[in-house]
């Protein structure tokens, strides 16, 4: 079968199920506006397009896995609790008028260069954005909650500015943007995760005041500093804490409690002790901190990276517990 034509149905009350029809190239179902369950069109090798352009409300509205896709508009959908569009061909979504969601999936779809979603006010579950077009842009710019796990990776530019509440872990992955912003949220029920952003070289978590999770930010290659602004009203972090990049600086300003073990790496020109000093009785666990390794212009000396791990009261150095083991004519002879 190549072709499905519905057209003139108007209303199905319970499923439509089209999965792994391997010649099936094109599906029309022009007139349908209600479907009480799911539409799930999966697997379909070959499927060129899927005509739902009156649909006005579904349970659940799956496209996965129909590499060959490229043609599917979601103007005149209003109502839909899931919808999921993963392993597609598809370059639009039309102009999207959903204003709710229970969960929102969209991944690996390499022609997809803009995800609008201009009346989307919350989301009940998860939000993933992952792996479409190198040069996508997210655009959410009126939504104000996701309760479920956010993953944000791969995209070009993302606006989630009007954003207050998120009740489950937070990760922006390998994105391209320069900056990031989310200056409306001010307590997070999990972690933060901001890893692998190549070209990240400032974030802003403004009115943040309380992380119930844990935080972390790894191998942002251009971000050289958690400033002022970064973090500028957290007071706690339950979690523990993993800082790891290129840092000169790193600064918590109203920081007063961080539950868990903190280990920061810094291949910049971060010193250890004045990080610790700054964050003072704030840290309540492991503190572990390592500097880059310089090396001297004497080529037949190194400088030993600076290393300093503690709990609340004990500070070690390297370059310190060396010198004891030395001979004292030794020490100083490299004095």
């Amino acid at each position: 079968m190549e072709q499905l034509d519905f057209r003139g149905l108007k209303s199905v009350k319970g499923d439509i199920i089209i999965d792994g029809n391997s010649n099936l190239f094109e599906v029309k179902m022009d007139d349908l506006i209600t479907v009480n369950g799911s539409i799930l069109v999966e697997n379909n090798a070959v499927l060129i397009g899927v005509s739902i352009n009156s649909l006005q409300q579904t349970s659940s509205l799956s496209f996965y896995n129909d590499p060959r896709m490229v043609a599917l508009r979601l103007d005149s959908i209003r109502k839909v609790n899931d919808l999921r569009i993963v392993q597609t061909s598809i370059h639009g979504l039309g102009k999207v008028s959903i204003d709710s969601l229970s969960s929102l999936e969209i991944g690996s779809n390499p022609n997809l260069s803009l995800i609008d979603f201009a009346n989307l006010t919350s989301i009940k579950g998860p939000l993933s954005i992952a792996n479409n077009h190198l040069q996508t842009a997210a655009n959410f710019p009126i939504l104000k909650s996701i309760k479920g796990t956010v993953t944000l990776r791969n995209l070009f530019d993302v606006n989630i500015n009007s954003l207050s509440v998120i009740e489950d872990t937070f990760n922006l992955i390998d994105n391209s943007f320069k900056n990031f912003t989310l200056n409306l949220v001010s307590t997070a029920e999990k972690d933060i995760t901001i890893i692998g952003n190549d070209n990240l070289n400032s974030f802003s978590f403004s009115s943040l005041t309380s992380l119930n999770g844990g935080l972390q930010i790894k191998n942002n290659t251009a971000l050289q500093e958690i400033g002022v602004n970064s973090f500028k009203k957290l007071t706690t972090i339950k979690g523990g804490m993993e800082l790891y990049g290129p840092f000169d600086n790193i600064t918590f300003p109203a920081i007063t409690n961080i539950m868990g073990a903190i280990t920061i790496e810094s291949t910049g020109d971060l010193s250890c002790a004045k990080t610790r000093s700054k964050l003072g009785s704030a840290i309540k666990s492991l503190y572990k901190c390592s500097e880059k390794q310089a090396v001297s212009s004497n080529p037949t000396k190194k400088e030993f990276s600076s290393s300093v791990t503690s709990g609340t009261n004990s500070i070690f150095c390297l370059n310190i517990i060396i010198s004891l083991f030395l001979p004292i004519s030794a020490v100083l002879s490299l004095a």
